[in-house]
């Protein structure tokens, strides 16, 4: 039977990013949040799981930095100082630059042997910067009467005994009292599919243990910067009720074992390739036909690119 560190079992909560890796791969999950916490795990295993986390992949690095630049934008906003927009472009470039220059080191196919195309970085240029104009021409104007109340901050909650873990991007107050939940997308907006209900149900849930308010004085976004375009949610008690117990039973899940076996693959190339454990997993397919798998991240390459384009 499998041993664990103490820690574990008092940080083990159920978050919406573990929900989506489950789901993407039983042996990611467990690599990612149960390995580390065995007991019989030598030190220096744990220090190579830890340095393969730190690790991006292609399809994130967008995201990330696009999510850094906001995010610095609003905390100058808190302080009662003007957005710059020519700053944010600044951080945005010189964030793709960087990992450019250190790809080998931090971005996690290149880690496992890839080859960039210099059309790579220059496609996430130009995209990243429209989805920039998008945010201050377009989606900034609309919060210029909210009063601002959190942004980018890690926050939990309680449903009956299990801890929930979330981070909004940002949150707001309008004038008549109603809390705003907004959440950045990066991705085109057909690329989300059902579980963004799941998502901001969560936020909408830790609003209501936070400030104690009850749903219809809250009101979810999400916003697609590609477009500037705004998905609004509203959601009543018995719905999140219904997803109160959906998390409840999906933690359940996620802990009826902790035996390496009950962890099982799903494994393709295009999965293994992007998952920051495929290097050490004994399922994957990056050890079979590197040569070919190479071409398939090619392929899989030029999608993402004619994708952002």
């Amino acid at each position: 039977m499998t041993e664990l560190e103490e820690w574990f079992f008092r940080y083990n909560g159920w978050s919406f990013s573990r929900h989506n890796l489950m789901n993407f791969c039983n042996r990611a999950y467990y690599y990612r949040y149960i390995y580390p916490a065995r007991k019989d795990i030598k030190l220096l295993e744990k220090e190579k799981i830890r340095r393969l986390k730190s690790l991006n992949s292609l399809y994130v690095i967008q995201g990330s930095l696009i999510h850094e630049t906001i995010e610095n934008q609003i905390g100058q906003h808190y302080l009662k100082r003007p957005l710059n927009k020519e700053s944010a472009i600044g951080q945005y470039v010189q964030g793709l630059k960087r990992y450019n220059d250190t790809a080998s080191d931090t971005i996690l196919e290149c880690f496992n042997g890839k080859k960039l195309d210099v059309s790579f970085f220059e496609a996430l240029k130009t995209s990243g910067l429209t989805m920039l104009d998008n945010f201050f021409d377009i989606v900034w104007p609309n919060f210029k009467d909210l009063e601002y109340l959190r942004h980018e901050k890690f926050d939990a909650f309680k449903i009956q005994d299990l801890t929930i873990n979330l981070k909004i991007d940002y949150l707001t107050k309008s004038k008549g009292e109603v809390i705003v939940v907004s959440d950045w997308k990066t991705g085109k907006e057909n690329t989300y599919g059902g579980v963004t209900e799941l998502q901001m149900a969560t936020y909408i849930l830790w609003v209501m243990s936070h400030y104690q308010k009850p749903p219809e004085e809250i009101r979810g976004e999400f916003i697609y910067l590609s477009s500037g375009k705004m998905r609004p949610f509203q959601m009543g008690f018995d719905q999140l009720e219904k997803i109160k117990n959906f998390i409840v039973e999906d933690s359940t899940k996620l802990n009826k074992s902790y035996e390496f076996s009950n962890f099982t693959t799903d494994p393709s190339k295009e999965k293994c390739h992007s998952c920051q454990f495929g290097s050490i997993c004994s399922d994957s397919k990056i050890t079979e036909d590197k040569d070919q798998s190479m071409l398939d991240q090619d392929d899989n390459l030029k999608e993402l690119l004619a994708d952002i384009e």
